[in-house]
């Protein structure tokens, strides 16, 4: 076949991102696209985009348990891209082998460029997010930390034989991860839910699903998620849990 005289069929419609002006190199990763920040696109916003590769694939590229091997592919070819990256963190990485990767990942320690997504599950976040967050303090990375009190809390029931999560294992993790934070001189910077509009009877709350409602209106094609209701009182949960620190005090003081 001739070869296709624009390698982008689908030009974003920024000016200084026109393939006519140098998108520089292209090559397909993995389904992704790595692209080189052009010069006049990085001149432009004056410092705001850092120069080097990108991955635009993705709206956030991450690390996940399988692919965080310290000499892996995956980490060899995260360290090549200056986008920013997620790194999941729980019991199955040591506080010593988050930081190695942390340095190799980000070896100019910028601000912004790691997010640390903690998932260790309600039951275990009291035992191992106090030692990773003592790492991370000790070694002066600046991070970004993240909750995702979802995937740590997914178990299989025995009433309805299908995989669900309990509201009071999400939230207790979120509170948990705030408090041992704080503690650290660390600050939650954000909360993963997955959830759906929808009333869908998948994961558990005590009062409007049990484990016997499970089979009502299960749809999810993979995890169980928060439906409407739960999403609205999980969020006054949180909120609740945030307003405690403004009428606190002597609450750590939180990293701009």
């Amino acid at each position: 076949p001739k070869p296709n005289p624009n390698p982008n069929p689908n030009p974003p419609s920024h000016p200084s991102l026109d393939p006519k002006e140098g998108y520089g190199d292209v090559t397909e990763v993995g389904g992704g696209v790595r692209r080189r920040a052009p010069e006049k696109e990085t001149a432009e916003y004056r410092g705001q985009i850092s120069p080097g590769y990108y991955n635009s694939g993705a709206h956030m590229l991450w690390i996940g348990t399988r692919t965080k091997q310290l000499d892996g592919a995956h980490t060899e070819y995260f360290r090549g891209i200056a986008n920013p990256i997620g790194i999941k963190v729980g019991s199955d990485i040591s506080p010593e082998n988050a930081v190695s990767l942390i340095r190799i990942l980000d070896p100019t320690n910028t601000p912004g460029k790691i997010t640390l997504i903690s998932r260790y599950g309600s039951a275990n976040v009291s035992v191992g997010l106090p030692m990773l967050a003592e790492a991370i303090s000790r070694a002066q990375l600046r991070v970004v930390w993240l909750v995702d009190p979802m995937h740590g809390n997914t178990h299989k029931s025995n009433v309805a034989n299908t995989k669900t999560r309990s509201t009071d294992d999400i939230f207790h993790e979120i509170q948990q991860t705030h408090k041992i934070l704080q503690r650290h001189g660390q600050h939650l910077g954000g909360i993963h839910l997955e959830l759906c509009g929808d009333d869908v009877t998948e994961c558990i709350d005590g009062v409007r699903v049990k484990e016997e409602n499970l089979g009502d209106n299960w749809q999810s094609a993979c995890d169980p998620r928060l439906n409407y209701d739960q999403c609205i009182e999980m969020a006054y949960r949180v909120s609740e849990l945030l307003a405690e620190d403004l009428k606190n005090p002597s609450a750590p003081h939180r990293q701009n």
